[in-house]
């Protein structure tokens, strides 16, 4: 998987085929150089994940999703081995089998609350801004404002489902976006500092919204 980093244990993924009306959550169970064995994700509707397990046959071309802090990804990889409750999908070779993306489009957008630190005052400027695109290591805002290239801001970022993400980001350079308007901008962060549960939280998070994505 040239193009992007490795999957580890433990993370979590989203796999479909085509005899699937929506992808099912995996996590992955072991990372070899050729394969990735995934096993079905217990947490939840278990009985309706398996059912939608078994649906999967040894030879279909998978569609794998998985977030990390450096992007979303998407994978297209045939399935070896099914058994029980766990997948074993190819490695892809092909570059064009793994595509990479910062972030992903929300349907419906996060409200946040940002704080942007004007260094020569020492003081920080209130935003009420909301988060339209998301990754695990950033974020595109639509503020009602323009934040120079750069600039440090702080923002919590509501979370339906629990406690909101509270980061600390980095203003990245402007780009032509065609849903600005005169009284609101859209800002790219990256973010330079995140607990980790909260990125988990996160990228739990984004991973529900591709697979509502993929559903609709």
């Amino acid at each position: 998987m040239s193009d992007g980093p490795r999957l580890t244990e433990g993370q979590h993924a989203l796999v479909g085929v085509a005899a699937l009306e929506e992808p099912l959550p995996f996590v992955v169970a072991s990372v070899q150089d050729d394969r990735i064995t995934l096993s079905a994700n217990r947490e939840g509707d278990t009985a309706n994940a398996m059912r939608g397990v078994e649906a999967i046959r040894e030879g279909d071309d998978a569609h794998m999703q998985y977030v990390d802090r450096f992007g979303v990804y998407d994978v297209d990889a045939p399935v070896l081995r099914r058994e029980h409750d766990t997948v074993v999908l190819g490695v892809p070779t092909e570059e064009r089998s793994v595509r990479r993306r910062a972030y992903v489009r929300l349907r419906a957008p996060l409200d946040a609350t940002c704080l942007l630190l004007d260094p020569d005052r020492n003081a920080f400027t209130e935003l009420d801004a909301v988060v339209v695109d998301v990754g695990g290591g950033g974020a595109a805002l639509a503020v009602p404002a323009i934040a120079p290239t750069g600039a440090t801001m702080v923002c919590s970022i509501a979370l339906a489902s629990s406690a909101p993400v509270v980061t600390i980001a980095h203003v990245l350079p402007q780009d032509a976006d065609p849903r600005d308007h005169a009284d609101r901008r859209h800002v790219r962060v990256q973010f330079t500092l995140i607990a980790e549960p909260d990125r988990d939280r996160l990228i739990a998070f984004i991973l529900e919204a591709l697979a509502r994505s993929r559903a609709s």
